[in-house]
């Protein structure tokens, strides 16, 4: 029975391992992961979410924060940004791709910064022969990789000054 126990916990401890590999694939997608969506993802509970989560952080590869995870190389200015695009994923998207539906090849289109503007960008990627101004660097990045996309990015400037 002592064998049986332990041959369970090292699969299950196999599969913890491998889902926190997984984890890590993510948070290199998105940047950011809120414990909810990794529980659906993974199928498994959010206080187990919550443990692996824990252990990457004991390992030094992320950085927890109520609700969620980051990377620990994203700057801290950048994870409250990356956890609202994930707030309300799927509502965002259905937005984005109702958004779309007024958009035809030809138009010109400003989209500004934002995560409902970015899932309106994403669902884009089928459109042809448009023109996008955006003074949003992902957004440039997002569409600007697409044949038959003209991108335009806004520009600004900024003087530094010495002081006397």
């Amino acid at each position: 029975m002592a064998t049986k126990t332990n041959s369970n916990r090292g699969v299950a401890n196999l599969l913890g391992q491998q889902r926190r590999v997984r984890i890590l694939e993510l948070l290199q997608e998105e940047g950011s992961a809120r414990v909810s969506e990794l529980s659906r993802v993974f199928a498994v509970s959010e206080p187990t979410i919550r443990h692996d989560l824990d252990r990457l952080q004991e390992d030094g590869l992320i950085v927890r924060e109520h609700g969620g995870a980051f990377l620990k190389t994203i700057p801290d200015q950048v994870r409250s940004l990356s956890l609202q695009h994930t707030e309300n994923r799927d509502r965002k998207r259905t937005i984005g791709r109702k958004a779309t539906e007024f958009v035809a090849d030809g138009d010109t289109i400003i989209l500004d910064a934002g995560s409902r503007v970015t899932e309106v960008a994403k669902s884009l990627e089928g459109e042809h022969d448009l023109t996008i101004v955006t003074n949003a660097l992902n957004i440039a990045l997002l569409l600007g990789a697409h044949f038959g996309f003209e991108v335009m990015v806004t520009g600004g400037s900024s003087k530094v000054r010495r002081c006397p």
